[in-house]
């Protein structure tokens, strides 16, 4: 264990720049990294958020037309996909919690 911790601070010494360098790419990966889990989390929200939307409307028994089903799976925007989901808990039509 020494003799790794020595070799690093020895190479970090003797190529500063590099080190630097090295540095900067490992803390812009994982930045891309980050980046990209929030981008995936955030995509399974909206879908689970759709879904839900149009099974509680259809767990309500309330007829789901095609094209609205297409408008619920078009939307990316989770505050209004939020909205849908609470008015298709009261709804007495389909079409009045997807406005």
């Amino acid at each position: 264990r020494k003799i790794k911790t020595r070799y690093a601070r020895n190479w970090v010494n003797a190529y500063p720049e590099a080190a630097d360098e090295l540095l900067a790419a490992a803390r812009l990966k994982a930045e891309q990294e980050l980046q990209q889990e929030r981008l995936r989390a955030e995509r399974e929200r909206v879908a689970g958020l759709r879904h839900s939307v149009l099974a509680v409307l259809a767990a309500r028994g309330l007829a789901v037309s095609d094209a609205l089903r297409a408008r619920v799976e078009a939307t990316d925007d989770l505050a209004v996909l939020d909205g849908w989901l609470v008015a298709a808990a009261t709804a007495s039509r389909a079409e009045d919690a997807v406005r």
